[in-house]
């Protein structure tokens, strides 16, 4: 039964996101570039300067929100993935609004919002880790929900929203682009391709709504002192960090997300060819539309991530949503499992398995980085200084160590195409920091650049077998 009042169903949205979530609350690493946000995140509070002092090939918008995160929870792991889970409920929420404006079915809507959790709750590459999709799809859905109001201050605001979204990852750039375009194509159709004066200023001011974050941020980095690395990693890099596009890659990458989902792969099938016609056919051409334009986003950068996906979930989760709506015939089989009788058992196993799986494979398994950092914190004097090499940076987050450098994402100095976009030289800049004699070098699966580096000023002092780690301390 689904709550008639919209704040229980925020409530409960949000509930069910931490519950999901939980068992993703402890392990020291869900995904690498949340370690990378966080370490990044912690030294902008700390008052170092992004693309001078620390450096990644991310907009800064991702940093400063987990600067503010490490304002607020301090190195607290635990509390900064509970406010991603909230955030998720939240977005959810959003989700379950747009389909009541699109449908006006309950629903449906309140599934698509579920659907949406399950989504981003199972699987530690597409969606458990914090990945930048998470955050920025907040503002995506936020912004979409304010182009389907059509009232002339909504098309700003949606465009602002889209615009905070861009700074946290250009990619943004295609839904705004594909959503706005089809709007605006929509009511010149309607209009018999003539638009007046006051329908055009919507989109743009939704334009320049979209605009104000990035030029902010452009002011600001160009009234400080780094505009030059900041212009490089916005203008530049862009051209220079994708790789060749292998277009049976990608399509495989696409059907493996679509079987990793299978449960909800059938009901968004059975929902998008239905016979019965839930939508209007100018809400199926905007799904359609959006959708191409995310895979146009998700293909660009030659790069098959599983967190790429995740900008995929909305409109998917949206169209799935309308397996449950009432007119609907499911079928007998179909209709015992996820109607009303039985329905809610099927979640529950859901829940539970989700959770099973999440706790045996997270919590009961080592924390290998934390022990890592537990040896290092027993045997590391404080003025001793230390280089994780290949290893899981998030070490220097446990230990409230600085990096040796600020390239602090590993495989910005190790991935030779990485080094070569962002225009360094990684193993001269690998040199520079054994030159420095860090007290401790750390190595995951015998790092052999490194490890000839080290082999006459250096001594193994443990080493931790089951996860391939070599812990070695310069000798006296």
């Amino acid at each position: 039964m689904i709550p008639k009042k919209k704040p229980i169903v925020f409530l409960l949205l949000i509930i069910t996101s931490v519950i999901l979530r939980f068992y993703s609350f402890f392990p020291a690493v869900m995904d690498h570039d949340e370690s990378t946000y966080l370490i990044i995140g912690r030294d902008l509070a700390q008052g170092k300067q992004m693309y001078t002092d620390v450096m990644d090939t991310k907009p800064v918008g991702i940093f400063l929100i987990y600067s503010f995160f490490h304002y607020i929870f301090g190195y607290s792991i635990f509390l900064t993935r509970l406010f991603v889970a909230v955030m998720i409920g939240a977005t959810a929420h959003l989700i379950y609004l747009a389909s009541i404006k699109l449908i006006n079915e309950k629903s449906p809507a309140f599934a698509a919002a579920i659907i949406y959790l399950f989504y981003t709750s199972i699987w530690t590459k597409f969606g458990v880790g914090p990945n930048a999709e998470l955050f920025f799809n907040l503002t995506t859905i936020s912004g979409f929900f304010f182009f389907l109001k059509h009232k002339k201050w909504s098309y700003s605001a949606a465009g602002l929203l889209f615009g905070i979204g861009f700074m946290i990852k250009y990619l943004v750039l295609f839904d705004f682009i594909f959503l706005s375009a089809f709007f605006l194509i929509r009511e010149l159709s309607l209009n018999k391709w003539r638009i007046g004066k006051t329908s055009f200023l919507k989109y743009v001011f939704a334009g320049i709504g979209f605009s104000i974050p990035f030029l902010a941020t452009n002011l600001y980095f160009y009234l400080g002192s780094n505009f030059e690395a900041f212009k490089y990693i916005t203008y530049e890099l862009p051209s220079k960090y994708g790789q060749g596009h292998n277009n049976m890659k990608y399509l495989l990458f696409l059907l493996d997300f679509l079987v990793r989902f299978l449960p909800i792969s059938i009901m968004l099938f059975y929902a998008l060819f239905s016979k019965v016609k839930m939508l209007k056919k100018w809400q199926l051409q905007m799904f359609l539309f959006w959708i191409v334009g995310i895979l146009i986003a998700m293909y660009l950068p030659g790069k098959n991530f599983g967190h790429y996906s995740i900008q995929l979930m909305i409109p998917l989760s949206l169209i799935t949503g309308l397996y449950f709506h009432p007119n609907l015939n499911k079928g007998r089989v179909l209709q015992l499992i996820t109607g009303k009788k039985y329905g809610i058992y099927f979640l529950l196993a859901s829940f539970l398995i989700v959770q099973i799986s999440g706790i045996s494979s997270k919590i009961m398994n080592n924390d290998k980085p934390r022990q890592v950092a537990e040896y290092l914190n027993k045997n590391k004097k404080s003025d001793e200084t230390l280089y994780l090499s290949n290893y899981k940076h998030i070490v220097y987050y446990l230990l409230r160590t600085d990096s040796p450098t600020k390239y602090v994402h590993p495989t910005l100095l190790s991935n030779p195409s990485h080094a070569k976009a962002i225009g360094i030289d990684g193993k001269q800049e690998i040199r520079n920091i054994i030159e420095n004699n860090p007290t401790w070098v750390v190595m995951y699966d015998f790092n052999n650049y490194v490890k000839e580096l080290i082999k006459n000023d250096y001594n193994i002092d443990t080493v931790f077998s089951e996860s391939k780690v070599e812990i070695y301390k310069i000798s006296d």
